[in-house]
């Protein structure tokens, strides 16, 4: 127990990660002293910890008293959060109460102020409704998907309940899900499209400059029309395309 500080977080061993970033939706007293500014030094009161941190505004150059704003909070030492988590921010000095706000996403990228897509993923992720914020999370996770697992840490969830939800979105078509050296990893539905779609795609403009040959083998076409994308991913959308005859395979060569 003497490396147990005040405000530490106790749970199983790798069920937290701990972070130096936090997304979250920031609202300002209506009587706060003054305003904030970007990259303001505040005190970040998360659960009964005081963390100091500096204060990114993402979609404007300043908060007023009654305003609100998206934010990534950086940290000065690392802290763990989950999903929903509440936290309350002070002056630097004097320590006077500035606002609070809900945590996001608390494993975020870093990022750069005013950029849409940064912006629009965060309103995504602004729902109070469990099954919508992991949708926002597997949308965020692009091609690498997200295990049940991870969902849980980021939502400070129960895998059991996870992996109920993620099921609920595999049901309703809105996810896909594959097997990754035996861990159940989940995909975005748009995400999954657009990988069907490029693989089919360039299977199309194959054939068009190939005319004269039958088909191409895995590799050469996953190099063509995604080569960034996990092999796992890759495979596992082949499998589907070809299990919905959209794809043929003969003697290794895969054609329309």
């Amino acid at each position: 127990m003497a490396d147990v500080e005040r405000g530490d977080t106790l749970a199983s061993p790798g069920y937290f990660d701990s972070t130096y970033m936090l997304d979250a939706n920031l609202h300002i007293l209506a009587d706060a002293p003054a305003p904030l500014q970007y990259r303001d030094r505040v005190r970040l009161h998360l659960g009964p910890r005081e963390v100091l941190a500096r204060v990114v505004l993402l979609d404007a150059d300043t908060l007023g008293p009654g305003d609100q704003g998206y934010v990534q909070l950086r940290l000065e030492c690392p802290a763990v959060a989950a999903h929903g988590d509440r936290f309350v921010i002070r002056r630097y000095s004097p320590a006077r109460t500035m606002g609070g706000g809900i945590i996001l996403d608390p494993q975020p990228a870093k990022h750069r102020r005013g950029k849409a897509d940064v912006l629009a993923s965060l309103r995504d992720l602004d729902t109070e409704n469990q099954v919508e914020a992991i949708s926002a999370f597997l949308r965020n996770a692009g091609m690498e998907g997200r295990t049940a697992e991870q969902i849980a840490h980021l939502l400070g969830a129960g895998v059991d309940i996870a992996r109920i939800e993620l099921q609920s979105l595999v049901d309703a078509g809105q996810a896909g899900s594959f097997e990754d050296r035996g861990a159940t990893r989940y995909l975005h539905s748009e995400i999954w499209r657009t990988l069907c779609d490029t693989i089919l795609e360039a299977l199309s403009v194959f054939h068009q400059t190939e005319a004269l040959k039958a088909g191409i083998s895995r590799e050469p076409l996953r190099q063509q029309a995604a080569p960034h994308c996990p092999q796992a991913v890759y495979d596992a959308a082949l499998e589907q395309l070809i299990s919905e005859n959209h794809l043929r395979v003969q003697a290794s060569q895969i054609s329309l």
